[in-house]
C-alpha cells in the first residue's frame, strides 16, 4: 500500500515536473517569438520611413515602371517637395519657387530621369527656369511591408496599401532599390511593380 503511494506520488511528482517545464518552454517560446516580431516590425518601419513612405505620398509607388523618365513628371516634383519637406513651406497662394537646378539634380541623385524628363512637369516655369513646389498630402489609408529582400546592393520591399478600417489590400507593390556603397551616398529607386487588387 505504502509502495503504491510513493509510487502514486512519484509519478504526481513528474507530471507536475513536465506540466512545469513545458509551460516555462512554450513561455520561452512565445517570449522569444514575440520578440522577433517586434524586432521585425522595428525594421519595417524604418525601411518604410526610409524608403517608402516617401514615394507612396508622391504615387511613385502606385505605378508600374522600370524607367523613372516615363513616370508622370509630377510625381518627381512632388517627391522632391516630400523629401526636401519644402511642401510644408508652399502654400496654393504663394508657392516656393525653386530654381531648375536644384531640384533636377536633387532628384537625379535618387532616380535615373532625364532634366528634360522633368521639364515636362506642370510645376516647371521656364520663364523663371524654376519649379513651384507642390503641396503634399500623406497617402490615404495605410500602407504595410510584406517581405523585405536583400540581394547584394538590390533591396526589394514588397508592400500592401490598405483603405481606412479595411482589412484587404486594393493594392500591392514591389519598390527595388540600389543601395549606395558608400554610406555617405543615397539610394536610387530602380522599378516598381504594382497589381491592383479590384
Amino acid at each position: 500500500m505504502l509502495k503504491n503511494q510513493i509510487k502514486i506520488f512519484i509519478f504526481s511528482a513528474l507530471l507536475f515536473a513536465i506540466s512545469f517545464f513545458s509551460s516555462g518552454c512554450s513561455y520561452v517560446i512565445q517570449s522569444e517569438s514575440l520578440l522577433e516580431n517586434n524586432a521585425k516590425t522595428e525594421e519595417y518601419t524604418l525601411y518604410n520611413h526610409l524608403y517608402l513612405k516617401d514615394i507612396c505620398d508622391c504615387a511613385i509607388a502606385s505605378y508600374t515602371w522600370d524607367d523613372p523618365n516615363k513616370l508622370q513628371p509630377d510625381f518627381l516634383v512632388e517627391f522632391f517637395s516630400k523629401k526636401t519637406q519644402l511642401y510644408r513651406l508652399s502654400t496654393d497662394s504663394d508657392p516656393i519657387i525653386v530654381p531648375e537646378n536644384i531640384v533636377e539634380e536633387y532628384v537625379q541623385i535618387f532616380f535615373n530621369v532625364k532634366k528634360e524628363s522633368l521639364k515636362k512637369s506642370d510645376f516647371y516655369l521656364p520663364e523663371q527656369h524654376s519649379y513651384s513646389v507642390p503641396i503634399i498630402s500623406p497617402a490615404p489609408g495605410n500602407i504595410c511591408i510584406d517581405k523585405v529582400v536583400s540581394e547584394g546592393d538590390i533591396l526589394s520591399i514588397s508592400y500592401s496599401f490598405y483603405r481606412p478600417n479595411e482589412s484587404s489590400a486594393f493594392r500591392h507593390g514591389t519598390v527595388q532599390i540600389q543601395l549606395p556603397s558608400n554610406p555617405s551616398e543615397a539610394h536610387r529607386y530602380l522599378s516598381c511593380q504594382v497589381e491592383n487588387m479590384e
